[in-house]
């Protein structure tokens, strides 16, 4: 073959060299997990941002195994966290051209011109034919690979909330005897927060509100009969504390619903005029709440709403209207809308 075959077969696999297509995943969580195997226990080998794209290898019921297009390192993502899109075409880096090699061929040996001989002219000596160059390919060593870098620690741990919340307040466990002092069994209630989070998905959060009714006292012979209002003013305090613990449902990366159960104490203060004499009574009583909601988390700024279910047993019913209606719990509905931040 000469070296214009040579040269053919070089531009022959040049045009060989395309793209290999394969089904491609792309992250669409924030922060994704590469795992070891194909479990939540299994250890983290890296964190993946949203967006980055992987060649897709097997699936493994929920889980994708997947190979890193440019670092080759492979690992497991959860089907619930990636997009599969099939048949993308994969670009790979194409063969380096071989690096031809000219020999320089021999010098053709001296031409001895013999003298002529008498009788005829004399010819000259044929030259001698020159050999073709020969061409030697030497293959290129293969590019080393980067090592994978090490996985980073997951950011969604010990994550802190702190905000405000305000609301409205319904005595929905006593709604006779609020209705009969007040008029109406609810009015508007505010306070605050502040969440821990112990892992991706358990937190406890710690919250405190403040809710304030006035209305008059009233006089009631039988619980079926009408009252009469006397005219004097009465004023209802309450201070829930609570701490919860919940738990948190990932459905997407910035949607977050939870629910939680928890308890904490509540404290009452009750003031009535009589006679321009103003008489106080306060206690404290224990309290159980349990609550879910909704948050929506944009980088560090968080909004929610909330509803919760609280009893406070023995606040009430001791004596007066609440005691003839046979009402001795002060607790009821909340819903309440959340405004904080993450840090």
């Amino acid at each position: 073959m000469g070296w214009r075959g040579f040269c053919l077969a070089g531009l022959l696999a040049l045009a060989s060299a395309g793209a290999a297509r394969a089904d491609v995943v792309e992250v669409t969580g924030f922060q994704v997990n590469l795992r070891e195997r194909p479990s939540k226990k299994s250890a983290v080998l890296a964190l993946l941002p949203r967006g980055e794209r992987f060649e897709l290898i097997a699936r493994t019921g929920s889980w994708y195994h997947v190979r890193q297009i440019t670092t080759g390192q492979v690992g497991y993502v959860h089907s619930s966290l990636v997009q599969v899109f099939p048949g993308v075409a994969v670009a790979t880096a194409p063969p380096r051209p071989p690096v031809a090699v000219v020999v320089p061929a021999p010098a053709p040996p001296p031409v001895v011109v013999v003298p002529p001989a008498p009788a005829p002219a004399p010819r000259a000596a044929a030259p001698a034919p020159t050999p073709a160059p020969r061409t030697t390919y030497i293959t290129p060593p293969p590019a080393p690979v980067a090592a994978p870098p090490p996985p980073a620690a997951e950011p969604e741990f010990r994550r802190f909330d702190f905000g405000g919340q305000f609301g409205y307040r319904w005595l929905s466990a006593a709604p006779d005897s609020a209705k009969a002092i007040f008029g109406e069994t609810g009015d508007l209630e505010y306070g605050g927060f502040f969440s821990v989070a112990v892992n991706r998905s358990v937190f406890l959060s710690l919250s405190g509100t403040y809710f304030q009714k006035e209305g008059e006292r009233v006089f009631l012979a039988d619980p079926a009969g009408p009252w009469f209002r006397l005219g004097h003013p009465l004023k209802l305090r309450l201070i829930p504390v609570n701490l919860v613990v919940g738990y948190r449902f990932h459905v997407g990366s910035s949607v977050v619903p939870y629910l939680a159960i928890g308890g904490g104490a509540t404290f009452y203060r009750e003031e009535s005029t009589i006679g321009g004499v103003t008489e106080s009574t306060e206690k404290t009583e224990g309290t159980g709440i349990v609550m879910g909601g909704v948050d929506y988390v944009n980088r560090n700024l968080l909004f929610g709403i909330q509803a919760s279910w609280s009893t406070v047993p023995n606040s009430v019913g001791v004596g007066g209207v609440s005691a003839i209606y046979g009402e001795d719990d002060l607790g009821g509905l909340s819903v309440c809308a959340r405004l904080g931040v993450r840090f």
